[in-house]
């Protein structure tokens, strides 16, 4: 039986309650046309002319029939349901032509780590990016969501800045299910951003232990109490030299990674773990990244060097700023990354990892390593872990 092109005949649901024969009289001769069966209602002309149908093809016809009109009012069922969706999506505020995209977040916010977990948190920004430059509403759901982690966290927020002041009120998420999840999303500032209301007390350990900062300028004065609280852990050349690493960092943002001119907007999580003796500092920013800044406006004797490091992509030209190759020439420039890594190399324990572009350089103790990302990572994200003994 072919299927049926054009609009169903609206008279075929009124008949619906009257018997089949009833409502074989009523079907149109264009509707059971286009259904197919007016062949089979017709009578059959023979060679003597026209012939009685037998009892065997009035109840052949009396079937199709019946099913046609089923499929009929089946039609014009979906169809009205389909009008009163879009209808209640108009009374809404939403356009009738477009939807609310609903991207669960992963169940571990987590970038830093193997290919794999970095492809499951790549995969959701670009879900959420996607639909929002498609014109879509989104809503994002935290609902699976067990754990958040720093580097995943940071990397969130700066996306985050960037839909909410491109896609100004096309995004939207669900409630966590998880408590300390909440807690964190609500301490960073998500729950409020996303138009949701803060509705739990941030009391959680876990939380109320990290350092959150951010901000558009150099000044340290806001990470004073991290560094009050790694003096107490440790000592005061521990503070004065995390205190100028960090520093450098933000006046290299300030300097380098928003040269065109873009507020220096940058994001920092820390924390002093007691229980472990260690120290957790993880910054981000969402302008140039490091290999960009490095080949901007090179001398002659610049040229020739990264000429050769091109070759090698991203994460050799990351390794270069690593070890001291920066593009400002002046001592007092250029010199966050070197002293981290210095830093590092003093215990066997403490780890460093930078991630810009499409490369990454990780460092434990004295021993680095680096390669090429599958997905770039837009700006420059650092985390910085160190390990210190008991207190002197």
């Amino acid at each position: 039986m072919r299927s049926m092109i054009g609009p169903p005949c609206s008279h075929a649901v009124d008949g619906w309650r009257l018997s089949v024969h009833q409502q074989t009289q009523r079907v149109s001769i264009r509707v059971r046309r286009r259904l197919g069966i007016l062949q089979d209602i017709m009578p059959v002309q023979g060679e003597d002319g026209l012939r009685k149908p037998t009892t065997r093809g009035l109840e052949r016809q009396r079937r199709l029939s019946a099913y046609a009109l089923r499929r009929l009012a089946k039609i014009q069922a979906v169809r009205r349901r389909h009008a009163r969706r879009r209808m209640l999506k108009a009374r809404s505020g939403y356009s009738a032509l477009v939807s609310v995209v609903i991207v669960r977040a992963p169940k571990l916010l987590l970038f830093h780590g193997t290919g794999d977990t970095r492809q499951i948190f790549d995969t959701f920004i670009r879900r959420v990016d996607a639909a929002l430059s498609d014109g879509r509403f989104v809503r994002i759901d935290f609902s699976k969501t067990e754990r958040l982690f720093p580097c995943g966290l940071l990397l969130f927020l700066g996306w985050l800045d960037d839909w909410l002041e491109h896609f100004p009120g096309k995004l939207t998420c669900a409630y966590p299910a998880d408590d300390l999840v909440e807690q964190m999303l609500q301490s960073a500032g998500v729950i409020e951003r996303l138009g949701l209301s803060p509705r739990k007390v941030v009391n959680h350990n876990d939380v109320t232990r990290w350092h959150q900062f951010e901000g558009d300028d150099v000044d340290a004065t806001p990470i004073e109490p991290f560094l009050e609280a790694v003096r107490a852990a440790t000592n005061v050349e521990w503070q004065l030299g995390l205190g100028g690493c960090i520093s450098e960092a933000l006046t290299n943002v300030k300097k380098h990674a928003y040269s065109s001119g873009i507020p220096s907007h940058w994001w920092m999580f820390a924390t002093v773990n007691l229980d472990q003796r260690q120290i957790f500092v993880a910054m981000h920013d969402h302008g140039d990244s490091i290999p960009g800044t490095l080949l901007a406006k090179p001398d002659l004797f610049d040229q020739v060097m990264l000429r050769k490091l091109r070759r090698g992509g991203d994460c050799e030209l990351i390794s270069a700023a690593a070890g001291g190759r920066t593009r400002t020439k002046l001592y007092y420039r250029g010199k966050g990354l070197p002293e981290m890594v210095e830093f590092t190399s003093r215990n066997a324990t403490n780890a460093l990892a930078i991630y810009s572009r499409r490369g990454y350089f990780q460092q434990r103790g004295s021993v680095d390593r680096k390669g090429t990302l599958v997905e770039p990572v837009k700006g420059t994200l650092v985390i910085w872990t160190l390990n210190f003994g008991a207190k002197p």
